[in-house]
C-alpha cells in the first residue's frame, strides 16, 4: 500500500475486483505475459525463428481465438500489434481466460516459464486487489462473494457515520490486499475503533430512553437466539483485541490471515444485522 493511502491522502475506492477489471490490472497483466513471453522475441523479426512461442501462437490462432490457421502472420511486429489490441480490448474475463490459455500451452519442457509467469501474475493479482489467483493450472476465486457483500452493504448505508464506513473500507483494502507475513495489528485497531464507534453511533442515532433500548435490543436477540450468541461472541473478540492493540508484542506471530477475515466480516454482519433491524422496527 502506498504512503498517500496508507495515511489517507489519496483514497482508495476498489476493496475487491471481481466483476470487472481495472486499467492498473489490465496493463500489469500485459507487462506479465511481456516479460515472460513475448520478450523471448527479442532480437527476431519472424515468429517461425523461436520455436516455442511458434509452438504458443499456433495453438493461441487455432485453439484459442479459433481463427483459420493460415492467417496467422509471421511477421512479429504486426503479430504483437494484433494480440496487444485484442487485449486491451477484450472484456475482464476474457483477459483471464487468455493469461489461464498462455500458461497451460506454452510448451511444458519449459515449465520454469510457466511456473515464472503464474507467479507474477499472483503478485500483481493481489497488488491490484483482484478476487482471483493462479492456484496450480486454473485462475479461480478467493475471495468469498458473500462475505465482500456483506461489506459492500455497509459501506452503502446512508445513515452510516463517515468514520467507520472509512475505517471498514480501509481495514478491509489492507485485509485482502496484503495475506502474506503481514503484521494485521492496524486493520485490527481499525475494526476495533469502528467496532466502538458503532456502538456509540447506536447509542446516539435511537432516539429511546437508554432502558427502553436496551430492552428493545433484548427483543431483537429473544427473536433471534441464534444471533445472541454471535453478539457474545463478538463483545468478547474486541475485549480480546483491546488488549491486542494495548499490547507491544507483534500481531503476526498470534493472529493470521484468516483470523483477521473472519474478524472482519463477523463486525460487518454485526452492524448489518443491527442497522437493518432498528431501521425496520423504529
Amino acid at each position: 500500500m502506498s504512503f498517500s493511502k496508507r495515511y489517507g491522502f489519496k483514497e482508495d475506492d476498489i476493496i475487491y475486483q471481481k466483476e470487472g477489471m481495472s486499467k492498473d490490472l489490465r496493463n500489469s497483466l500485459w507487462n506479465a505475459l511481456d516479460e515472460t513471453y513475448w520478450s523471448k522475441m527479442q532480437g527476431h523479426k519472424y515468429l517461425t525463428e523461436n520455436q516455442d512461442m511458434e509452438f504458443l501462437f499456433t495453438r493461441l490462432w487455432r485453439d484459442f481465438f479459433k481463427y483459420d490457421i493460415d492467417t496467422l502472420n509471421n511477421f512479429w511486429k504486426d503479430l504483437h500489434v494484433k494480440i496487444r489490441n485484442h487485449f486491451q480490448s477484450a472484456q475482464w474475463f476474457e483477459i483471464y481466460d487468455l493469461i489461464e490459455f498462455v500458461s497451460n500451452n506454452f510448451p511444458l519442457d519449459k515449465e520454469e516459464s510457466n511456473k515464472k509467469f503464474k507467479k507474477i501474475c499472483n503478485f500483481y493479482l493481489e497488488r491490484e486487489k483482484s478476487a482471483y489467483r493462479f492456484i496450480g493450472n486454473n485462475v479461480v476465486e478467493t475471495t468469498s462473494e458473500m462475505e465482500i457483500k456483506e461489506i459492500e452493504k455497509l459501506l452503502k448505508r446512508e445513515d452510516l457515520i463517515n468514520e467507520i464506513g472509512k475505517d471498514i473500507k480501509k481495514a478491509s483494502s489492507f485485509i485482502f490486499n496484503q495475506r502474506e507475513n503481514s503484521d494485521f495489528k492496524e486493520p485490527i485497531m481499525l475494526i476495533t475503533k469502528a467496532f466502538n464507534e458503532f456502538e456509540r453511533f447506536m447509542d446516539m442515532n435511537i432516539s429511546l430512553p437508554v432502558l427502553e433500548f436496551e430492552e428493545k435490543i433484548e427483543h431483537i436477540l429473544k427473536d433471534t437466539p441464534e444471533i445472541d450468541k454471535l453478539v457474545l461472541c463478538i463483545r468478547d473478540m474486541f475485549v480480546k483485541l483491546k488488549e491486542i492493540n494495548e499490547s507491544d508484542i507483534p500481531v503476526s506471530g498470534k493472529i493470521e490471515y484468516e483470523d483477521v477475515r473472519f474478524i472482519l466480516v463477523q463486525t460487518v454482519t454485526y452492524m448489518n444485522f443491527f442497522l437493518q433491524k432498528m431501521s425496520k422496527d423504529h
